[in-house]
């Protein structure tokens, strides 16, 4: 079942959402999703692990509507 809660701006649903995100690591898992609203706007906020030079880091795409 989706879940959306309703938050008072983007930065707020990425705060709470990095503070979920575990290390980034080879064996971690590759991508986590975040439903939530932001004044009754449907937000998606998604990280994507991604290899860089010195191991793996998480990218974001945001996606409004």
């Amino acid at each position: 079942m989706l879940q959306v809660k309703q938050y008072s701006s983007i930065e707020e649903v990425l705060s709470y959402f990095m503070n979920l995100l575990p290390e980034p690591k080879p064996d971690t898992i590759a991508s986590v999703s975040k439903y939530a609203k932001v004044d009754n706007e449907r937000v998606t906020v998604k990280a994507i692990k991604q290899k860089v030079c010195l191991g793996f880091t998480w990218s974001f795409e945001i996606i409004v509507g």
